[in-house]
């Protein structure tokens, strides 16, 4: 995996960041982005700074998406996987607003890379949740991965998606006790992420992958 290059959207921390670690130990460049940053910077700031790049990033808003992306491929001159890993608990706007506008950038700026997208990779963090009817969002996510996987195979992109169950993050330490109990390492998400995002699965396109313990009987 030398030389090429991830960008993780929510990887300021929780299994974001967990991703972030487990690809530069792969000898990935990554580029990480979250609302905040501090925690990341602090647990990254041994890593050589050619081999990560930092940005405040607000997925909500299309031109700070487009910011990131530039960034990332001004410092790195390529993109060849995109983590869409950012989420909240609560969604305070639609999620069609800015999850389409992100996927199209980050699509955009694979074409752009030397590689003009063969090869790359787009991982979906979509939920446990979603095989349940609360959480329409999650549905969604997983939807629009399955649509990515038709529109972008011709240009080389695979497109994935991912279910995680409750994860030991920050976002999920006020949940109830007999969620905890469920609970595993963010690590194990990231594990995935990465063999995603490599030439290990380059037959994979279209696939949602469960990852969450038996969480749910399917």
């Amino acid at each position: 995996m030398a030389g090429r290059v991830a960008l993780i959207t929510g990887a300021g921390r929780g299994i974001g960041l967990s991703a972030a670690k487990l690809f530069l130990q792969n000898n990935y460049r990554v580029f990480v982005s979250d609302l905040n940053l501090d925690k990341a910077r602090q647990e990254l700031q041994s890593t050589p700074s050619d081999r990560i790049g930092f940005l405040e990033t607000d997925v909500t808003k299309e031109d700070q998406v487009e910011a990131m992306t530039q960034a990332a491929l001004k410092q790195f001159g390529q993109v060849d996987a995109a983590i869409c890993n950012a989420g909240i608990l609560s969604p305070i706007v639609p999620w069609l607003d800015y999850i389409d506008k992100m996927l199209s950038v980050n699509v955009k700026a694979m074409r752009a890379s030397p590689s003009t997208g063969k090869g790359c990779s787009l991982t979906f963090v979509a939920s446990v949740a979603s095989l349940y009817a609360y959480c329409a969002s999650k549905w969604a996510v997983r939807g629009l991965s399955l649509t990515a996987a038709a529109e972008f195979a011709p240009y080389g992109i695979r497109s994935n998606c991912i279910q995680p169950g409750a994860t030991a993050t920050e976002m999920f330490a006020s949940f109830p006790p007999e969620l905890q109990t469920a609970v595993k390492d963010p690590l194990e998400i990231a594990q995935v992420m990465l063999f995603l995002a490599g030439e290990q699965s380059s037959f994979m396109n279209g696939s949602t992958v469960a990852v969450h313990g038996g969480q749910t009987p399917t």
